[in-house]
Protein backbone atom coordinates (compact mmCIF):
# COMPACT_ATOMS: atom_id res chain seq x y z
CA UNK A 1 0.00 0.00 0.00
CA UNK A 2 1.57 3.35 -1.09
CA UNK A 3 0.83 6.46 0.85
CA UNK A 4 0.73 9.66 -0.92
CA UNK A 5 0.87 12.89 0.66
CA UNK A 6 0.10 15.76 -1.50
CA UNK A 7 0.96 19.37 -0.45
CA UNK A 8 -1.12 21.83 -1.95
CA UNK A 9 0.86 24.57 -4.30
CA UNK A 10 0.26 27.46 -1.52
CA UNK A 11 2.32 25.55 1.22
CA UNK A 12 5.28 24.04 -0.38
CA UNK A 13 7.27 26.70 -0.04
CA UNK A 14 6.62 26.69 3.64
CA UNK A 15 6.70 23.19 3.70
CA UNK A 16 10.04 22.90 2.03
CA UNK A 17 11.63 25.74 3.88
CA UNK A 18 10.44 24.02 7.06
CA UNK A 19 12.54 20.77 5.90
CA UNK A 20 15.20 22.66 5.01
CA UNK A 21 15.59 24.61 8.61
CA UNK A 22 15.26 20.88 10.67
CA UNK A 23 17.51 19.54 7.92
CA UNK A 24 20.44 21.94 8.97
CA UNK A 25 19.54 21.59 12.93
CA UNK A 26 20.22 18.12 12.58
CA UNK A 27 23.51 18.31 10.87
CA UNK A 28 24.66 20.67 13.38
CA UNK A 29 23.53 18.93 16.12
CA UNK A 30 25.43 16.31 14.85
CA UNK A 31 28.75 17.90 14.00
CA UNK A 32 28.53 19.37 17.64
CA UNK A 33 27.34 16.34 19.23
CA UNK A 34 30.94 14.94 18.28
CA UNK A 35 32.91 17.77 19.19
CA UNK A 36 31.75 19.23 22.47
CA UNK A 37 32.50 18.88 25.79
CA UNK A 38 30.69 16.19 27.54
CA UNK A 39 28.23 19.12 29.41
CA UNK A 40 26.81 22.00 27.70
CA UNK A 41 25.12 25.04 28.81
CA UNK A 42 21.36 24.63 27.71
CA UNK A 43 19.01 25.47 30.72
CA UNK A 44 19.39 28.96 31.32
CA UNK A 45 16.76 29.96 33.14
CA UNK A 46 17.32 27.50 36.28
CA UNK A 47 18.67 29.70 39.11
CA UNK A 48 22.14 28.01 40.45
CA UNK A 49 24.28 27.94 37.54
CA UNK A 50 25.20 24.27 38.05
CA UNK A 51 21.98 22.84 37.34
CA UNK A 52 22.84 24.92 33.78
CA UNK A 53 24.42 22.20 32.53
CA UNK A 54 22.98 19.06 30.99
CA UNK A 55 24.75 16.12 29.09
CA UNK A 56 25.26 16.72 25.39
CA UNK A 57 22.85 14.17 24.30
CA UNK A 58 20.05 17.17 24.89
CA UNK A 59 21.87 19.41 22.00
CA UNK A 60 19.13 17.04 19.91
CA UNK A 61 16.09 18.55 21.61
CA UNK A 62 16.10 21.86 19.16
CA UNK A 63 15.98 19.54 15.99
CA UNK A 64 13.70 16.93 17.48
CA UNK A 65 11.22 20.19 18.85
CA UNK A 66 11.58 21.59 14.96
CA UNK A 67 10.68 18.43 13.43
CA UNK A 68 7.64 17.83 15.79
CA UNK A 69 6.73 21.34 15.33
CA UNK A 70 6.58 21.10 11.31
CA UNK A 71 4.76 17.24 11.72
CA UNK A 72 1.92 18.52 14.12
CA UNK A 73 1.16 21.88 11.84
CA UNK A 74 1.24 20.15 8.51
CA UNK A 75 -0.86 17.39 9.91
CA UNK A 76 -3.03 19.75 11.18
CA UNK A 77 -2.90 21.47 8.00
CA UNK A 78 -3.84 18.31 5.98
CA UNK A 79 -7.07 17.56 8.60
CA UNK A 80 -8.25 21.13 8.01
CA UNK A 81 -9.13 21.05 4.48
CA UNK A 82 -12.11 23.32 4.98
CA UNK A 83 -9.67 26.54 6.48
CA UNK A 84 -9.17 29.23 3.97
CA UNK A 85 -6.18 29.46 1.46
CA UNK A 86 -4.70 32.50 3.75
CA UNK A 87 -5.21 31.26 7.24
CA UNK A 88 -3.39 27.84 6.39
CA UNK A 89 -0.50 29.94 4.92
CA UNK A 90 -0.17 32.01 8.05
CA UNK A 91 -0.18 28.74 10.01
CA UNK A 92 2.13 27.46 7.33
CA UNK A 93 4.47 30.50 7.74
CA UNK A 94 4.37 30.80 11.60
CA UNK A 95 5.72 27.46 11.73
CA UNK A 96 8.83 28.55 9.85
CA UNK A 97 9.09 31.60 12.68
CA UNK A 98 9.01 29.15 15.48
CA UNK A 99 11.66 26.84 13.56
CA UNK A 100 13.96 29.93 13.42
CA UNK A 101 13.56 30.90 16.85
CA UNK A 102 14.78 27.69 17.43
CA UNK A 103 16.95 27.34 15.04
CA UNK A 104 18.46 31.03 16.93
CA UNK A 105 18.55 29.33 20.36
CA UNK A 106 20.16 26.93 18.98
CA UNK A 107 22.86 28.37 17.10
CA UNK A 108 23.43 30.63 20.47
CA UNK A 109 24.29 27.66 22.47
CA UNK A 110 27.02 26.05 19.63
CA UNK A 111 28.40 29.68 19.58
CA UNK A 112 28.32 29.66 23.33
CA UNK A 113 29.80 26.03 23.61
CA UNK A 114 32.70 26.66 20.73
Amino acid sequence: MKIKIKIPLHLKAPFVSSGVITGVLFVLALVSFFTTQPEIPIFYSLGAKSEWLAPKIWIFIFPVLSLATTVIHFLFLSLNKSLEKIITQLFAWATIIVQVVLALSFIRIIYIIS
